[in-house]
C-alpha cells in the first residue's frame, strides 16, 4: 500500500443513486488502497437513510456535513464518527457568502467536539474563503 495522505475526500456526484452493495464496495477498494481516513460528500438524497449511514460507519467512512445542506441530515457529519469533514460552499449563495462570525464561532464549537476534524472553505468566487478560513482558525 502506497504512502497515504491524512484524509481522503471522496465527492458523490447527484446522479449516484445508493445503492448500499454498491456503496460498500467502492469504499472496500478504496480502504484497500489508502490508509488515511476517508471522507464522502454525497449530493443524492438517498445517502442520507439510516442504511447509508450504517454502511459509511461500518467501513470507517465518515459523512461530509456540508453547508448549505442539500438534503436532511446534510449539515451534520454522519457515517463513521472517528473524525469529522465540514465543507463550507457559502450560504445563502453558494460559493459567494462569506460566514458570519456567528456562524463562525458555531462552527468553531462541532469542530472541537470531534477530533481529528477536518474543515473546508468552497465560498471562493467572491474570495471569502481564505477569510474565513482565517476567522475559524483564530477561533479553534
Amino acid at each position: 500500500m502506497a504512502k497515504s495522505w491524512p484524509c481522503c475526500w471522496c465527492n458523490c456526484r447527484r446522479a449516484w443513486v445508493l445503492t448500499v452493495d454498491a456503496g460498500a464496495g467502492f469504499f472496500r477498494a478504496l480502504r484497500q488502497r489508502v490508509t488515511c481516513d476517508i471522507a464522502c460528500e454525497p449530493r443524492h438524497a438517498s445517502w442520507f437513510a439510516p442504511e447509508a449511514d450504517a454502511m459509511l460507519a461500518a467501513l470507517r467512512v465518515s459523512r461530509v456535513a456540508a453547508d448549505p445542506p442539500r438534503a436532511p441530515g446534510d449539515g451534520s457529519p454522519g457515517g463513521w464518527r472517528g473524525f469529522a469533514y465540514y465543507r463550507m460552499h457559502g450560504s445563502p449563495k453558494i460559493y459567494y457568502s462569506s460566514y458570519d462570525d456567528d456562524r463562525l464561532a458555531q462552527l468553531a464549537r462541532q469542530l472541537a467536539g470531534v477530533q481529528p476534524s477536518w474543515c473546508i472553505f468552497d465560498n471562493t468566487a467572491a474570495y471569502a474563503a481564505l477569510r474565513n478560513a482565517l476567522a475559524l482558525q483564530a477561533l479553534v
